[in-house]
């Protein structure tokens, strides 16, 4: 409850926040990872700079519901270029492709924009890992 008022606050982009909300999401129940899910859906892209903010824009999409994944996606468009070239924020892009059921929506918020870039991502060593999970997925 209290690392949920803290991120309503906006205080999900301190890192101690994000080690809790991280470690919640490790070690809380279903429940606790959805509300935590849906609380911090809309500020997945503020928060994926860190390690342990790149884990839980991560839970969201894994623990999220279909709207929560659609607001995590919504609020990466416009810097999925950037966010593949990011070491962490790499490991959100391929876990949105990983979870989110919705091909549209991928192809919308997603694979425009990494296409847009392609040129760059090729030879970026993070940046080509977001177009090796959409040819190779797990």
């Amino acid at each position: 409850a209290t690392l949920s008022k803290a991120a309503q606050k906006g205080l999900a982009v301190t890192s101690i926040v994000q080690r809790g909300m991280a470690d919640l999401l490790d070690l809380g129940d279903d429940a606790q990872r959805a509300m935590l899910a849906a609380t911090l859906s809309a500020a997945a892209a503020h928060i994926m700079h860190e390690r342990d903010g790149a884990r839980v824009a991560c839970g969201c999409l894994r623990w999220g519901s279909p709207k929560e994944r659609k607001a995590v996606l919504k609020s990466l468009k416009g810097y999925v270029g950037a966010t593949a070239t990011h070491p962490t924020g790499t490991l959100v892009l391929c876990a949105a492709m990983e979870t989110v059921d919705d091909t549209v929506l991928l192809k919308k918020a997603l694979l425009t924009e990494l296409l847009e870039s392609l040129p760059q991502l090729v030879t970026h060593a993070q940046g080509c890992l977001p177009l090796l999970a959409v040819l190779s997925p797990r």
